[in-house]
Order: C-alpha cells, then sequence, then structure tokens
C-alpha cells in the first residue's frame, strides 16, 4: 500500500558521502536542507586534526574541523568520516593521544573511519569497534575480485572511478550496499598507478607536523604543496560529473563528492542565476579558508 510505495522511495533515494576538506559541514548540511534533500546526506568525510595518521590531501589546504562542528552535525543524523588514510604511518602513530582521544570521543555507529593501509584498519577495529570501517580507494583495490573481497570485512569500500566506465565490472560486484562510488573527479581516471605517489607526498606532510609538535622538526608546509610534476595531470582536467541516474539503475545508492561546488549547483539546484544570494552565502561559508582552529592542545 502507500506505507510500502514510500519505504519504496525512500531506499531508492542515493545516499551521499561529501567532502568537508575544504568546507564546514554545517554549509553542507544547510545545502543539502535548502533542496529539500537533507535525507540523502548520509556523511561527509575530512581529517582529524591533527592526526598523524591523516592521508588523502595536504594539510594546509584543508580546513581544520573542530570536536563542535562534528556534534553539530551529528545532531542533525548526519555521520562523519575520519579520513586515517595515511600509507606512511608508523606503529608510534597509532599511540597519538589527540588521534585516540578523538575517535573515544566519536565512537558510534554514525561516524566511521577510513583506512587505506591494513596497520589502521586493524587498530580501528580492536580499539574503536563501534565505528563503521571503511576502504578507502587508496587501498588500491583494482579488480571486480579484490574488491567483492574487502567488502567481506569492511562496512564500505571504494573503487578508483576507474570502475565507473565499465558496466561489466560494475555488475560483477556483489554487494553493492557497501560500495560507495565516485560522483565527481578530476584527473584520478587518467593518472593510473601515479596517484598513489599523491598520497604518499601527503602523508609525509601530516606526519612532519606531528614530529614538529612531538620533537621539535622543523616543518615548513610550503614543502608539501603539490608540484605537479609529470605524469602529473592534474592541472589539465575539469571536474568530471557522473551519471548518477545510470549508478541508480546498475543499483548503486552510495556516492562520493569531492567537488562540492559544482556537484551543489548541479545535483542540488542552487544556481548562480536564480539563486545568487544563497550562493554567495554558501561560497563564503563553503570556500573561504578561517585561520587555523586550535583543535589540538598544545600540552
Amino acid at each position: 500500500g502507500e506505507s510500502h510505495l514510500r519505504q519504496t522511495m525512500s531506499t531508492d533515494k542515493l545516499q551521499f558521502c561529501v567532502s568537508v576538506r575544504r568546507c564546514r559541514p554545517a554549509s553542507v548540511a544547510d545545502a543539502f536542507e535548502h533542496a529539500g534533500r537533507m535525507d540523502e546526506l548520509a556523511s561527509v568525510f575530512g581529517f582529524l586534526f591533527e592526526s598523524p595518521l591523516n592521508g588523502g590531501r595536504n594539510r594546509e589546504a584543508s580546513i581544520p574541523i573542530t570536536p563542535e562542528e562534528i556534534e553539530a552535525l551529528n545532531k542533525r543524523s548526519v555521520g562523519y568520516s575520519f579520513t586515517l588514510t595515511s600509507t606512511a604511518g608508523a606503529p608510534e602513530h597509532l599511540r597519538d593521544r589527540w588521534t585516540n582521544e578523538m575517535l573515544r570521543r566519536f565512537e558510534n555507529p554514525l561516524n566511521s573511519v577510513v583506512v587505506s593501509m591494513p596497520m589502521v584498519e586493524n587498530y580501528v577495529r580492536e580499539k574503536y569497534p563501534s565505528y563503521k570501517l571503511r576502504a578507502s580507494c587508496i587501498y588500491n583495490l583494482k579488480t571486480p575480485d579484490e574488491i567483492n573481497a574487502a567488502c567481506e570485512r569492511f562496512d564500505m569500500v571504494t573503487p578508483w572511478p576507474d570502475i565507473n566506465d565499465h558496466d561489466d565490472q560494475l555488475l560483477a560486484l556483489t554487494s553493492k550496499d557497501k560500495i560507495l562510488l565516485f560522483g565527481t573527479q578530476i584527473c584520478l581516471k587518467n593518472c593510473g598507478d601515479h596517484r598513489l605517489r599523491h598520497y604518499y607526498f601527503w602523508s609525509l606532510d601530516h606526519i612532519a607536523y606531528y614530529n614538529r609538535r612531538e620533537y621539535g622538526v622543523p616543518y615548513h608546509p610550503g614543502d608539501y604543496h603539490w608540484h605537479f610534476r609529470p605524469p602529473c595531470q592534474g592541472r589539465s582536467y575539469p571536474t568530471q560529473m557522473e551519471d548518477l541516474e545510470r549508478f541508480r539503475r546498475l543499483g548503486f545508492r552510495n556516492i562520493k563528492i569531492t567537488q562540492f561546488d559544482p556537484f551543489a549547483e548541479s545535483y542540488l539546484g542552487l544556481k548562480r542565476s536564480t539563486g545568487k544570494k544563497l550562493w554567495t552565502f554558501l561560497r563564503r561559508r563553503v570556500w573561504k579558508r578561517p585561520s587555523l582552529l586550535q583543535a589540538r592542545p598544545t600540552a
């Protein structure tokens, strides 16, 4: 009857996980709410400032998200995914006091931890079992068999966006409810194995800052600005928006958004021409980098 129809429509909706490395969580939630699509925002992902296990992006170019912002997000029933996706982490970094304090504070099934190496994966699974555990694309799972195997031990798995262009590979994935597909990307499809250089390089950035705090080693954030050396093609490609309806037809519902600005315009309908005042407000909140917040105690 009508109740079953409403339930079917609800489960048929896409569920988005949006990057907040360059925008504030509240701005993302506000944009979805304004568009009347709040039930499609499942979570956002960003750093656990200041953790030596961070990865995926460099530290200086990312907005520090405070604990209070994560709490406010959770009150709106939106999860936060900590991107502990370092590919250069060492056992010492697992013992970081601030990292563990924050993981204890936000351990609940609404939130998740994204990992890219077995050391961190096993640590979170053993010490903080209430989190959803997600496999980053940086785990470098390339074949449907590798992705299917990962689905047996993770709550969610993100393949590289290369798979998006191949229906046969997408249809070979057996746990579609555990797959998080890229809905936006820039150059990852064209980068191949060179992309892992980015993530190792940026992992070293977070470790270098940790070494400054712990050991007084000089730290220069400018050393970790990506230099676009060949064969890097990061400046050659615009944002690519995937065909989300095609994903839905193939049975996929979980979508990762890394470039929020064009997504907000094309999917949420925040058009510059028709909603200039709101758009300006959201851009100011989303894209203006604030001064660094003291998210971590100095002692």
